[in-house]
């Protein structure tokens, strides 16, 4: 476990093992405050490790909130094998995956709310889930493919 300084407020990092209910152990990391006030949930696009939501991560974390991010099933740290050889879809990432981080982190803090931050597909995954899990899902996405863009504004 490493701790950083980020203002007065010391955060505790720490890599953790969130394990699903078919038994899949996903690949997670755990940002907290010494005194937190909400849990936030960062659901990934498709294909985006963890850790590339790091600095936002560690800014919620600064702000008091415990924060959880993790990689859904083939992909990222929670690949088993050979990535060719993973096989997972849309509905085990929201009725498997989002689940078990949900409930993770709520075991952790049963007694604070929890909002789901979700990026790109991560946002909407959450409406896969047998029951609403989140208190609030915010969608962060980013449009693709915008060439031609820079002509217009600059």
């Amino acid at each position: 476990m490493s701790q950083r300084l980020l203002g007065e407020m010391k955060i505790h990092r720490r890599k953790v093992e969130i394990e699903t209910r078919d038994g899949r152990k996903l690949a997670g990391i755990l940002l907290e405050p010494q005194e937190p006030r909400l849990c936030v949930l960062i659901s990934p696009g498709v294909a985006i490790p963890k850790e590339h939501y790091l600095l936002f991560a560690r800014a919620g974390a600064s702000r008091g909130a415990t924060v959880l991010i993790f990689d859904y099933r083939a992909q990222g740290g929670s690949i088993l094998g050979h990535p060719r050889d993973e096989l997972a879809d849309f509905d085990d990432w929201g009725r498997l995956d989002l689940v078990a981080a949900t409930d993770y982190l709520d075991r952790l803090h049963p007694d604070l709310d929890m909002v789901n931050v979700g990026h790109s597909a991560g946002g909407w995954i959450a409406g896969l889930a047998p029951t609403i899990i989140v208190s609030l899902a915010t969608v962060l996405s980013a449009p693709a493919g915008l060439t031609g863009v820079s002509s217009h504004y600059g």
